[in-house]
């Protein structure tokens, strides 16, 4: 087919639109890259300017701020290109290496400032704590599992990079370096592993204690593990009683409580002996309805 003057400039209009679309495609492509570098300056002038209020900023890892920076060296934007950075201030794109660093190092600081605020959260209820208090068991096992997460998260950050001298800011709890901090952190796990296992031990002998003042009258089985959760049962016609004789025999034995909405709930449990028999719920109107709900 011969080639026409109309074919010859069809076909060139048809190839500058697709360089012309090709070459948009690209600036889309560039400025939304650049966008993304950024947010990635802009989190580490806004921790600059106000510290961890701006925690949530720091949620990608710096190998995808160098990635950005890759795929524009790629795009062919030169180093004297100027990167709109934190509160419009520019600066040239041969920085942003600098700048993806910067954005990496400040992430870790703020991971180690987590870290240490969650485990100093734990360590304020842990370290008053004697091995007398009820909930000395539990937190006895908060506190070494928090220690424990505390010192092997500030090592695994150590070892990306985080300089153990950085003088952090802990709300509620001062300043401490991550150094500091991992020292604290193997403190708790030593004194949380103390206060379990002496608490352990003397719940154990209050348990078996108060076990005792029930088996000595022949509480066993059902009725003894009931008991043991409330230290008071309301009895038929609602007398309260922690006494272990009369819990001891009692046929039916009643816990009430108030519930959101102001209604009564009533749980009512039968024996014959040690068994229980029936366990029963109900809602009541009102307090007004339990005199009649202890026959």
């Amino acid at each position: 087919m011969a080639i026409t003057s109309q074919n010859l400039t069809v076909f060139l209009l048809s190839t500058v639109t697709l360089l012309a679309a090709h070459g948009l495609g690209h600036a889309d492509e560039k400025d939304a890259l650049l966008s993304t570098l950024h947010d990635f300056d802009a989190a580490s002038g806004y921790f600059d300017a106000q510290g961890m209020s701006e925690a949530d900023r720091f949620d990608r890892g710096p190998d995808a701020c160098t990635a950005i920076v890759d795929q524009l060296q790629q795009l062919g934007v030169p180093p004297t290109h100027m990167v709109l950075g934190y509160m419009n201030k520019e600066w040239p794109f041969k920085k942003a290496a600098e700048r993806c660093e910067r954005y990496g190092r400040y992430r870790l600081v703020v991971q180690a400032t987590q870290v240490l605020a969650d485990a100093a959260a734990i360590w304020s209820i842990v370290e008053p704590m004697t091995d007398d208090d009820r909930d000395a068991v539990r937190f006895g096992q908060e506190g070494i599992k928090a220690g424990t997460l505390c010192a092997e998260s500030l090592a695994a950050l150590a070892a990306q990079g985080l300089p153990m001298d950085e003088v952090l800011t802990i709300a509620h709890h001062g300043t401490m370096t991550p150094a500091e901090g991992h020292a604290r952190c193997k403190v708790m796990v030593a004194k949380a592993t103390k206060l379990h296992s002496l608490a352990a031990a003397a719940a154990a002998e209050r348990n078996r204690i108060e076990r005792e003042r029930f088996t000595r009258h022949g509480v066993a089985g059902d009725r003894l593990d009931l008991l043991m959760t409330y230290e008071t049962w309301t009895l038929k016609g609602c007398m309260e009683s922690s006494d272990p004789k009369l819990l001891a025999k009692a046929r039916v034995l009643m816990r009430f409580g108030e519930n959101a909405n102001a209604t009564v709930r009533q749980r009512k449990i039968t024996f014959k002996g040690n068994k229980k028999v029936s366990d029963q719920e109900r809602t009541l109107p009102n307090w007004s309805h339990t005199d009649a709900a202890c026959k």
